[in-house]
């Protein structure tokens, strides 16, 4: 439950102005296929999220999920940006 960009947010002392998230379609490579326990080519949906602060990038996160999900949900609440 704990939430990335909070934590960061608040231990730094950091304001978090922009964060963007990238999904595309890619095949798991052996690696990631080793990781999930599924076949080498799977067709994975990748989630990409660039964090940025005042000061520039703060962080990126990779995600990978299962092509047959039934549905994703990207919200985020940027009313009081201190408070990701």
């Amino acid at each position: 439950g704990l939430n990335f960009k909070r934590t960061l947010s608040k231990e730094f002392n950091l304001v978090i102005t922009r964060i963007s998230n990238h999904l595309s379609i890619v095949e798991a490579t052996t690696e990631i296929a080793l990781s999930l326990g599924i076949d080498v080519g799977t067709p994975l949906i990748r989630k990409r999220i660039y964090v940025h602060s005042m000061n520039g990038p703060l962080y990126y996160q990779e995600i990978f999920f299962p092509s047959y999900s039934q549905e994703f949900v990207i919200d985020t609440a940027l009313d009081n940006r201190s408070e990701l």
